[in-house]
C-alpha cells in the first residue's frame, strides 16, 4: 500500500490558495504538515470560508448573505441623493469572508 500512496499520493491540498492544481502528498503527515506551516495551524477555520456581505453606512455594521441583499437595503435605506450605479459599486466592494467555526468539517461543511 506505502508505494501505491507514494505513486498516487492520495492527499491533496484542499486549500483555494494552492489554485488549480494543488500539491498533492503520499502520506496523511505529509498532508496535515503542508496545511498548518503553507496556510496556518488553524487552516481548517480560513479555508472554504463563507462570505458576508457588509453595509457599513451607519455607526451598526449591518451583515447579509449576498450581495443582493445588500444592494436592496442600500437601495431601499441608502438611496437618499447616492446614485444607483454608486450603490451597486458599494455593493459589489462589501464582500468579507469570515472565519467557519472551529469545529467545521472542511469537507461537508
Amino acid at each position: 500500500r506505502h508505494h501505491v500512496d507514494e505513486d498516487l499520493k492520495p492527499y491533496v491540498c484542499i486549500s483555494e490558495q494552492c489554485g488549480n492544481l494543488p500539491p498533492a502528498f503520499s502520506t496523511r503527515e505529509e498532508w496535515r504538515n503542508h496545511m498548518a506551516d503553507k496556510h496556518c495551524p488553524d487552516w481548517v477555520q480560513y479555508i472554504h470560508r463563507p462570505s458576508r456581505w457588509l453595509c457599513t453606512a451607519k455607526s451598526a455594521c449591518l451583515s447579509f448573505k449576498s450581495e443582493q441583499l445588500l444592494l436592496d437595503h442600500l437601495r431601499a435605506d441608502h438611496s437618499q441623493d447616492t446614485p444607483d450605479a454608486q450603490l451597486v459599486l458599494t455593493a459589489s466592494r462589501s464582500k468579507v469572508p469570515i472565519p467557519s467555526e472551529p469545529n467545521t468539517c472542511p469537507f461537508c461543511g
